[in-house]
């Protein structure tokens, strides 16, 4: 899982990957400003609606609590062994990246 503050034309915000042990991105969450989107595949692009107050914790909330089923979604086998286990760690990390990268880029703006 990888956790970045992107650019595009005039939209920004935080994107979390979720890629297999090749790098192969498997699915993402864009949680930009204007136009938030999880996608299943590059070609499975989904809005995330307005009545998420916000993007980032709804997307952690769901890699947290539904992983097995976006991967479904974009047509993944499940992983053996993806439980609880290995997702508690993991959203831990998220959550310590988001802010991480948040606060830079906080910083960056303010100088």
């Amino acid at each position: 899982i990888v956790v970045s503050y992107e650019f595009h034309d005039i939209d920004e915000g935080v994107s979390i990957r979720v890629s297999d042990h090749h790098d192969n991105c498997l699915l993402r969450f864009d949680c930009f400003d204007c136009r938030p989107v999880w996608i299943v595949s590059p070609h499975r692009e989904f809005l995330i609606t307005d009545s998420v107050r916000s993007a980032v914790d709804w997307a952690i909330e769901q890699i947290e609590h539904s992983l097995v089923l976006y991967l479904s979604l974009a047509g993944y086998p499940t992983p053996h062994g993806l439980s609880e286990t290995y997702t508690r760690p993991a959203i831990e990390k998220i959550k310590a990246a988001v802010a991480e990268v948040s606060a830079e880029t906080e910083l960056e703006a303010t100088g």
